[in-house]
């Protein structure tokens, strides 16, 4: 028996329709069948496509090429379906015009189909990589607040969060009390290690010099930072007034280390005064002396709502004397400072660790 041929959607129905008349399998059901293929496929998709075309252009308000882009997605529909019939082989070969024997049997044998399993790729998922679970190598210290690492091939410079060494660099300041310790400790410590970083999201990316805002922890996990403060190589150092993630636990370390005369809060090196020059020791105690000098010579007068130091009868002390002055705005400014005799509207301290302890703070760098 010759294979059916492929003809158009008409043809295959046409062909269905004679070989059940052929085959006088004219039931009811088969009557049923047949006109309801017929209005479906002649009279309802026909006014199923006319009606989505009336509605695109006369009921919506999209642009034109909204409706062109409708118009050819119901057109390439109607495509579609009128290819199914025309693209499918008649079920029973065309029986109207030639007869065949009786007793010829037609046998057709179908290939097994094999199923062959499809394996998919599992999709990759890229984790976020935190720089808390990386380490950088430290490949410079410019001080004991300032380092240089190595961050995927780039040099970045990093300002610690939280804390504040007496300067060694700045070029508009000499080198500063205890300067030269913190900064020669924090070479031992880092130079050429691997440490980890960790961003804070209160005090920003980068800082005003465009170097990274980072905690430095050691491989271990200990706080580089919280280490140089309660081994008192720095200041615990609040920028701005803005409060950041470790704040109470640096300024305790500082407490402690302020108790414990250790570093730069100990009586031969600074008293923790490190805003000074660090020139000779001869300096260092002077500066002491002068924070720890008797101030009875000074009375306080309040005018206008602030406080005052006006000199006492018979005093030759000066408001730029020996006191500490915790200006309106919270800063402790010590004697030999940049606004220490700018500074007229204040409340007088004995020391510094008196002004830091009422809630003062000391100067920017």
């Amino acid at each position: 028996m010759d294979e059916p041929k492929k003809g158009n959607a008409l043809d295959s129905f046409l062909a269905g329709l004679r070989n059940d008349i052929t085959t006088r399998d004219m039931s009811v059901a088969t009557v049923l069948k047949w006109v309801v293929l017929l209005v479906v496929a002649y009279v309802v998709l026909p006014l199923t496509i006319v009606a989505a075309l009336w509605y695109i252009w006369a009921k919506t308000s999209w642009s034109k090429s909204k409706r062109i882009l409708a118009t050819l997605a119901v057109i390439v529909v109607a495509i579609w379906i009128v290819s199914l019939g025309a693209n499918r082989k008649a079920d029973v070969p065309d029986t109207a015009g030639s007869q065949q024997p009786a007793t010829q049997t037609q046998s057709n044998v179908e290939a097994p189909q094999v199923q062959v399993p499809v394996v998919q790729e599992e999709e990759k998922v890229t984790e976020p990589v935190s720089e808390a679970d990386d380490l950088y190598k430290v490949v410079g210290v410019t001080d004991g607040d300032t380092i240089k690492v190595d961050i995927g091939g780039n040099i970045e410079t990093i300002r610690l969060i939280g804390m504040d060494t007496p300067e060694t660099v700045d070029p508009r300041k000499p080198v500063q009390c205890f300067g030269k310790e913190s900064s020669d400790k924090a070479r031992e410590m880092l130079g050429g290690k691997k440490v980890r970083l960790e961003a804070d999201p209160t005090q920003g990316e980068r800082d005003t010099y465009n170097r990274l805002l980072r905690y430095v922890y050691f491989e271990d996990g200990t706080s580089f930072d919280k280490w140089m403060i309660a081994e008192g190589y720095a200041h615990e150092y609040t920028y701005q007034s803005k409060p950041y993630k470790y704040q109470a636990e640096y300024q305790a370390a500082e407490k402690s280390a302020r108790e414990g005369k250790k570093g730069l809060w100990a009586d031969d090196t600074c008293k923790g005064v490190t805003v000074t020059a660090a020139v000779t020791a001869a300096t260092t105690a002077v500066v002491g002396n002068a924070l720890t000098a008797d101030t009875s010579k000074t009375t306080s007068s309040v005018s206008n709502g602030s406080t005052t130091t006006t000199p006492s009868a018979g005093s030759t002390t000066s408001t730029s004397g020996g006191v500490v002055k915790k200006s309106s705005t919270g800063i402790c400014h010590a004697p030999g400072t940049t606004y220490y005799n700018q500074t007229k509207s204040f409340i007088a301290f004995d020391t510094l660790d008196a002004c830091l302890a009422s809630g003062g703070r000391l100067p920017k760098r």
